[in-house]
């Protein structure tokens, strides 16, 4: 038999997380280097809060996205 397994509402929601942690992990970089470049041009404080921002945000991202990738191999497993 031929079985096909039923989207829950908790799975599109996976699905459109992990779509936006794809999206951020893209552009977070192109941001930072954005930044820096800022920052090269014209050095200040503002600048250097923007970059450290940026920085946090591709590092909180990845963190995130590295979680819900061991979430989905645990809940396959299950």
């Amino acid at each position: 038999m031929n079985k096909q397994v039923e989207s829950t509402p908790v799975d599109a929601k996976f699905k459109r997380t992990m779509l936006w942690l794809k999206f951020a992990i893209v552009v977070f970089p192109i941001a930072l280097v954005g930044q820096v470049w800022i920052l090269y041009q014209e050095y200040s404080l503002t600048n250097l809060f923007f970059v450290v921002i940026t920085a946090f945000a591709l590092y909180s991202t990845i963190n995130s996205y590295k979680k819900f990738k061991a979430y989905e191999a645990a809940a396959k497993n299950q």
